[in-house]
């Protein structure tokens, strides 16, 4: 009897141990990822904006988020997903009060910026923010 319970608390605390050690180990590649980030990107920006579907409020999706959804690696100082492809952030234009004359231009050279960005890399877009004060 005393045995099966010395038994029961030393299963219990291994799998404490291990349990522990599985989210050390997902929360320093994380933070390794993250290192990689370029210096004007940061983990807390917006990417996806939140949403109200279906009766529920969705919470808007970070760098972060997003990075962890890749399952994002820092190799030989480059962030990665989960394949091996490069990660690369591509920051959208187009939050104008008055659009300069030419915005169509403009737009459509970041849509072939994004298709060509598309081909070599996996893209993180980061939309604009109309007003960065009210974040």
């Amino acid at each position: 009897m005393i045995q099966t319970i010395r038994r029961s608390r030393l299963l219990h605390w291994s799998l404490i141990l291990v349990g522990g050690l599985m989210i050390g180990a997902t929360a320093s590649s994380r933070a390794v990822a993250q290192s990689c980030l370029p210096s004007d990107v940061k983990p807390t920006e917006i990417v996806t904006p939140g949403s109200y579907e279906g009766g529920r409020a969705t919470k808007p999706k970070t760098v972060r988020d997003r990075l962890t959804e890749l399952k994002a690696r820092c190799r030989k100082g480059k962030l990665t997903d989960s394949r091996g492809k490069q990660i690369s952030f591509l920051r959208l234009i187009g939050c104008w009060g008055n659009q300069p004359a030419d915005y169509e231009e403009q737009l459509e050279e970041q849509r072939v910026r994004l298709r060509e960005l598309q081909k070599r890399y996996t893209v993180i877009q980061i939309p604009c923010v109309a007003n960065p004060v009210i974040q």
